[in-house]
């Protein structure tokens, strides 16, 4: 069930017709059983990073250089302080599809990525400086489109190895269930303004 492409259809030389449909749907469903055969469709731009983010949270990559190797071959130029921010789902109004909300999420945010997982977007953030302010994150029109489409996410403290990503996801899915219980009036929640709660 992972997306890989879209396929569009343009009429053209004529109008777009019911059959049109059906042999479109049909061609889809061929080349999907087609990629899914090949031994590297796992490694396709796209899915590589959603693969690679997937095990570490799984915990399936535990070695240093495997961790280190895989970065590098997906050129992930990530800055010395990493955060989770975890994105809940539960209430959207939205309807588009996932991947292109994940795609707006990572230009209002910038220098992240992300993957669905668990039902929720799950963001890899990386930021140079040691010590900022949660606004550099939760800005004025990231919450706006949170509270205009009924999202709520949580942000997990600074981590600096990848290997570590698991705890930190905890942290960050720890902060929006926590804060949405504490305030659903707010709808980006940090780990840090959850704390006492979480040690309860």
């Amino acid at each position: 069930n992972t997306v890989l492409a879209f396929l569009s259809v343009f009429e053209y030389e004529r109008p777009f017709g019911e059959k049109d449909i059906e042999l479109t749907a049909l061609l889809c469903d061929a080349v999907s059983l087609e990629m899914q055969k090949a031994k590297s469709f796992k490694y396709v731009k796209g899915t590589a990073f959603e693969s690679f983010m997937t095990d570490l949270l799984d915990g399936k990559i535990r070695d240093s250089d495997t961790v280190k190797d895989l970065r590098d071959s997906l050129g992930l130029n990530l800055k010395k302080n990493l955060y989770v921010m975890v994105v809940d789902l539960k209430k959207s109004s939205l309807n588009i599809h996932t991947l292109y909300l994940i795609s707006l999420l990572e230009d209002m945010v910038g220098d992240s990525k992300g993957i669905f997982y668990n039902d929720q977007i799950v963001m890899l953030i990386s930021r140079e400086e040691k010590h900022f302010t949660y606004t550099d994150i939760f800005t004025e029109k990231l919450d706006e489109f949170m509270r205009k489409n009924g999202l709520a996410a949580g942000l997990s403290r600074p981590f600096h190895d990848l290997r570590d990503i698991g705890a930190y996801y905890s942290q960050a899915q720890s902060a929006v269930e926590l804060g949405q219980y504490r305030d659903n009036s707010k709808v980006l929640h940090s780990f840090d303004q959850v704390t006492q709660y979480y040690a309860l």
